[in-house]
């Protein structure tokens, strides 16, 4: 009888378990789950590189009355491109396509002042043939599963080639203004 009881009482626990989770993926609070989770992942690379990672998801950025952007990491100061910004936008959503994410990716990384924008979709809910990690320009978009720990990998490869990109590009921009004083001497 205690057998029966106690078998009784897990099956009703793990039904209310997957009702509960259940709920929770129609609603909104799923994203908000998959947003924190994708922040978690990211805070240990972050503290790992002496980077500083902010949610910024619930204030406005440069773009009055706009929160796009959930976080943002600012490189380091032992890092090359210190000071450098990457913005982090993550989607548990369905109606995204690549398109709608390249221009949402265009969206946080000027209205939170990024050089780059690192785009995680949740890959319960990713579009169809979206590559599972790609660069497009200054945006990379990539696909985890929190419940997959074999998609961590792809989360932090691609903070490391976002890490790059403002590298690259903190190299450029002093090649630049090299070239400009080159220029301004010859002209002087």
């Amino acid at each position: 009888d205690r057998s029966r009881d106690f078998e009784l009482r897990v099956t009703t626990l793990l039904e209310k378990l997957v009702t509960r989770r259940e709920a929770a993926r129609r609603s909104t609070t799923h994203g908000n789950e998959f947003e924190q989770q994708v922040g978690e992942q990211l805070q240990v690379g972050c503290v790992a590189a002496d980077d500083v990672l902010e949610s910024v998801g619930d204030s406005t950025g440069l773009i009055p009355r706009c929160k796009v952007g959930d976080y943002v990491v600012t490189l380091g100061p032992d890092s090359s491109a210190a000071g450098a910004a990457i913005v982090i936008e993550a989607k548990a959503s369905g109606a995204y396509t690549l398109k709608s994410t390249l221009a949402e990716a265009e969206e946080a990384r000027r209205n939170r002042g990024a050089s780059v924008c690192l785009f995680v979709h949740a890959a319960a809910s990713a579009p169809a043939g979206l590559p599972e990690l790609h660069r497009w320009g200054h945006d990379i978009v990539v696909v985890w599963d929190p419940e997959d720990p074999a998609t961590d990998v792809r989360l932090k490869a691609a903070y490391l080639l976002a890490k790059f990109l403002c590298v690259r590009g903190a190299r450029q921009n002093e090649d630049d203004a090299a070239s400009f004083e080159e220029i301004d001497g010859a002209i002087e």
